[in-house]
């Protein structure tokens, strides 16, 4: 009735994180559902494998300037959304390391992105939000806009 849980004090992994992006608005790590965590450091996607400790990279910014301004996994652990500063919209097999596709958004850098099955939330830098159907070739189902006057900095379904 009375016990008392014991806290480990001393952490039992440090994850250096040089280059990574002080910038309140953007979300640039996200730990999926498989133990893997994506960080954007710089202009590069890393994937850790907590479970093996492994890192892999999977994207780097090619475009001047451009740099990843959000990460989201989806439920399925092997997608992983990349939006990035000049309004690109990429989804990712995370499994494979290869690009699935890339989505076009035209309301400026895409800060946050949030899952709710096929579909993917995109929020933007003009304050507006796009939904997608990653399942469908015209993938642009939806855009918000008027509901923001600031950049969309978090986004989550319920």
């Amino acid at each position: 009735s009375d016990k008392v849980r014991m806290v480990n004090q001393n952490p039992d992994r440090i994850l250096d994180a040089p280059d990574l992006r002080c910038d309140f608005y953007l979300n640039v790590l996200d730990w999926g559902p498989k133990n893997v965590i994506a960080i954007a450091l710089g202009d590069t996607v890393y994937l850790w494998d907590a479970g093996t400790g492994s890192i892999h990279e999977l994207y780097h910014c090619t475009e001047a300037g451009d740099y990843v301004s959000s990460l989201s996994w989806a439920a399925d652990g092997t997608h992983l959304s990349i939006g990035t500063a000049t309004n690109q919209l990429q989804l990712w097999d995370a499994d494979r390391q290869s690009l699935v596709r890339v989505m076009r958004n035209d309301y400026g850098r895409i800060a946050a992105t949030a899952w709710n099955g096929g579909m993917l939330s995109a929020g933007s830098k003009s304050g507006a939000i796009t939904n997608h159907d990653v399942r469908v070739r015209d993938s642009t189902t939806q855009v918000l806009r008027g509901g923001h006057s600031q950049e969309v900095c978090g986004l989550r379904w319920s």
